[in-house]
């Protein structure tokens, strides 16, 4: 049960600390409840870090969807190289 239920999902509850101290203060409305918390203000170059990260997962989600269509072998090909498989 630890390794399954616990261990989850106090691993997500002590990085989401560092995610919404480094996203909350920059979002419009909820910023200064989380600046009045006590997290401070991320500066410029960094308050918008995040939507990089999102726009690159985005990318490789429309990627991997027209891959899957466009060429399923080779989409099946990388799904059994990254688990470790044969390739044949």
């Amino acid at each position: 049960m630890f390794a399954h239920i616990v261990a989850p999902v106090l691993s997500t509850v002590v990085l989401i600390i560092p995610l919404i101290s480094f996203i909350g203060p920059a979002l419009p409305d909820a910023g200064a409840y989380f600046t009045n918390l006590g997290f401070a203000p991320t500066p410029f170059p960094l308050n918008i870090l995040y939507l990089f990260v999102i726009g690159w997962i985005v990318v490789g989600l429309i990627y991997s969807f027209i891959l899957s269509s466009a060429n399923p072998e080779r989409y099946d090909g990388m799904g059994r190289i990254i688990r470790g498989d044969v390739y044949t």
